[in-house]
């Protein structure tokens, strides 16, 4: 069954649903940049189910605070089948 894709930008991320579970891929770091997966909390997808836009926030708080990241890391990193 493949993954479903919910919202993405080219290099920057993409948020899709997998068994169930929305995750959310996207491109953290300065000179060298790496992917990051995180699960999407039951209060982020309710967000992002009433305000689509909401992924480019989240993106956002979470490129900026690398201690958020580290608390919800799904590894190794997920893409989208």
């Amino acid at each position: 069954m493949s993954d479903r894709i919910i919202s993405e930008s080219a290099y920057e991320y993409v948020l899709f649903e997998s068994a169930g579970v929305w995750l959310l891929t996207l491109m953290v770091g300065g000179v060298v940049e790496t992917d990051v997966t995180v699960q999407a909390t039951p209060a982020e997808v309710a967000k992002l189910t009433s305000d689509p836009e909401y992924v480019r926030q989240l993106v956002r708080e979470l490129q900026l605070n690398p201690t958020l990241l580290r608390q919800r890391r799904v590894n190794p990193p997920v893409w989208p089948k």
